[in-house]
């Protein structure tokens, strides 16, 4: 996604919390990483470039698992 341009907006999402998402705007790949290094295993995240946020078909959703 950051080849195509731009930043990127992330959503993670915790399964079974009772506190809503948490949003990051990441502007590098480092920054992306570094919240991959940060967040829970379980977590799922929905990462969609900023400059695409109109198109929902453009959003990602990525699963980690454990």
């Amino acid at each position: 996604m950051f080849e195509a341009g731009g930043p990127v907006l992330v959503e993670v999402r915790f399964p079974g919390a009772v506190l809503s998402s948490d949003w990051h705007l990441c502007e590098t790949e480092a920054e992306f990483d570094d919240l991959l290094d940060r967040i829970d295993p379980e977590a799922i995240l929905h990462v969609s470039r900023v400059w695409d946020l109109s198109t929902r078909g453009g959003t990602v959703c990525l699963r980690r698992g454990s």
